[in-house]
């Protein structure tokens, strides 16, 4: 395992089981991890710390979601901020609703867990995801 000095991610997901799963894989990848189940709660602990990238599953309990997102990729105070989308859904109009909202990459869930490391990798180092 590597150490990714002062790399926090953010994952926010509302299923207790799948924020455990992603807080593993991306700890076993050398990251600091914060979970939240939702916006509110992201948007609480990214206003009092600083935070390198969110992992976010597009649609969050009570649509709050499109909240997170217009906020993490407009110009606002959290820009500094990138945005992954890590969902499920797989239909055109999500993928063009995140890009549209400033999602800075998106990786479906059935892609699995490698694929979500090298985009957050590569995120977090600076670059953006052209998914």
């Amino acid at each position: 395992m590597r150490q990714i000095a002062d790399r926090t991610i953010l994952v926010v997901e509302p299923d207790r089981q799948a924020r455990e799963q992603l807080r593993a894989a991306l700890e076993g990848d050398g990251y600091s991890v914060i979970a939240a189940s939702g916006a509110d709660e992201a948007l609480s602990i990214i206003d009092n710390t600083r935070i390198e990238l969110v992992v976010t599953e597009l649609y969050l309990n009570n649509r709050k979601s499109r909240c997170l997102v217009y906020a993490m990729g407009g110009p606002s105070p959290y820009r500094r901020t990138k945005v992954l989308a890590y969902t499920q859904h797989s239909r055109a109009r999500d993928r063009a609703w995140a890009r549209a909202s400033g999602a800075d990459g998106y990786v479906l869930k059935k892609n699995g867990e490698a694929r979500l490391l090298e985009v957050a990798d590569r995120l977090s180092g600076g670059q953006r995801d052209g998914t």
